[in-house]
């Protein structure tokens, strides 16, 4: 028998609030019972629909790395669409880079971050195997950027670290924002975008010849 409206209204309700709280304060300072004293429901709904706080945190988790790879494959399509070489590695940073940077991506990050911080679930794990998905497509759009010396575990590293280059941090979402100033001009925001999708791709670029200065 499917569950109640009701039921199903506040399992989401429980889960929002929880994605909240987690992505504030992280797994160890966010308790159940303020989860459920903001969703306005008890601890034993937390059990009856997750199982209890690690099974909710494991789900807002999930629910964080989806939206994390949200539309990464059609932004490499788009990207691919009448565009080759750099100009499409551009093309896809810039689109990650304005995704990263729209109102309501700053979770996903800050959830990631506390869990570098104080692991609890294992978001290495996770994070592999989502980008497993994708990673060939990633290394595919990056090959105009690599050497043929390159190995592929290097260039699958490089994707890895391309992949969350373009996604910006919080702190680096504000600033831009602060930077720009609260009616910036689309042209400024555009060019900010496209600073910060040079600024990737001459990441990438470093994978291609050894550090310089190193040991020295």
């Amino acid at each position: 028998m499917p569950k109640s409206t009701y039921s199903d209204q506040t399992r989401d309700r429980i889960l929002e609030v929880a994605y909240d709280l987690f992505s504030d304060s992280g797994y160890e300072q966010t308790s159940v019972r303020s989860i459920v004293a903001r969703a306005g429901t008890n601890i034993a709904s937390v059990n009856y629909h997750f199982g209890g706080k690690d099974n909710l945190y494991a789900e807002v988790l999930a629910l964080s790395f989806g939206q994390l790879m949200e539309g990464i494959e059609a932004d490499l399509e788009g990207a691919a669409a009448g565009r080759n070489g750099e100009e499409a590695v551009f093309a896809f940073a810039c689109a990650r880079i304005r995704r990263g940077l729209s109102e309501g991506s700053f979770h996903p990050p800050r959830i990631l971050g506390w869990e570098l911080v104080c692991p609890v679930a294992d978001h290495r794990e996770m994070f592999r195997n989502n980008l497993n998905r994708v990673r060939e497509q990633l290394v595919a759009l990056l090959n105009p950027l690599f050497s043929d010396a390159m190995t592929p575990e290097q260039k699958g590293f490089a994707a890895g670290w391309f992949f969350e280059a373009i996604k910006p941090s919080p702190p680096v979402a504000m600033d831009a924002f602060d930077l720009l100033g609260p009616r910036h001009e689309p042209d400024h925001f555009e060019q900010t975008v496209a600073y910060l999708a040079q600024a990737a791709m001459a990441g990438v670029r470093t994978f291609v010849a050894p550090p310089t200065g190193y040991g020295a």
